[in-house]
């Protein structure tokens, strides 16, 4: 918990939440995981896939005719700052405009397609 109550502290009183681009502990590269924006039903984005994704790491990932909207970021907890949740909603309301989605709060990241 003190994890996400110290970027959030930082950022009430003005100042900017310090991120991490350390390797992990076992001095590697952070993996990749997938930060889930929305699920909606494939048939809702069918003639805008294109226009759903925002930058190149957006992806939408279908399963069973639902379709997750997702962003790569690397596996572990993400930043908390304004401007990463901002683009995270306006991702969001870009893709109600173009069908039903149902909105994830930011901050949920999986490790892999498989585990989406």
């Amino acid at each position: 918990m003190a994890e996400i109550e110290q970027p959030l502290a930082q950022i009430e009183q003005g100042g900017e939440p310090q991120r991490s681009e350390a390797p992990d502990a076992s001095g590697s590269p952070e993996a990749p995981g997938l930060l889930l924006r929305g699920v909606m039903r494939r048939r809702s984005h069918d003639r805008s896939l294109a226009k759903l994704a925002a930058t190149p790491k957006d992806d939408l990932i279908e399963h069973m005719g639902l379709a997750a909207l997702v962003h790569e970021v690397p596996y572990r907890l993400p930043d908390w700052d304004r401007e990463v949740v901002r683009a995270h909603s306006s991702t969001i309301e870009r893709a109600m405009r173009r069908g039903t989605i149902v909105p994830v709060p930011y901050g949920i990241v999986f490790r892999d397609r498989k585990h989406l």
